[in-house]
């Protein structure tokens, strides 16, 4: 099956364009809006970026570019716990379900983190 071509997504909005923009003319509910988005931003650590390697059926991940042990930690705070065992469980399942024709992406396997990171 072929993938379907998707437009060009715009980068993620840092909080500092986001306080520039809060800082100009707003009306009261554009204001309320992008203060909640500056807010969710701050309080809610993105997950780390992963770079899968396959060799065969074996697929190993790597977590973020820093210290290995504070990237597995933001990844769980992403995900809302300090359980090993759950976070083993759902990289297990998110590498299955970003399997295509035998591969994994690093794409994929992100977007589909940040979607449930983002639940």
């Amino acid at each position: 099956m072929p993938k379907a071509k998707h437009a060009a997504v715009p980068a993620k909005i840092e909080p500092t364009v986001a306080e520039t923009w809060a800082a100009q003319e707003r009306t009261p509910s554009e204001r309320a809006i992008i203060e909640a988005y500056i807010e969710k931003r701050k309080s809610q650590p993105a997950p780390s970026r992963v770079k899968v390697r396959q060799n065969g059926d074996v697929v190993s991940v790597e977590m973020g570019t820093g210290d290995s042990h504070v990237e597995i930690m933001k990844m769980m705070l992403a995900f809302g716990t300090a359980d090993d065992a759950l976070l083993n469980g759902l990289m297990s399942n998110i590498l299955n379900v970003a399997k295509s024709g035998g591969k994994v992406s690093d794409a994929e396997v992100d977007f589909i983190i940040s979607f449930v990171a983002g639940i």
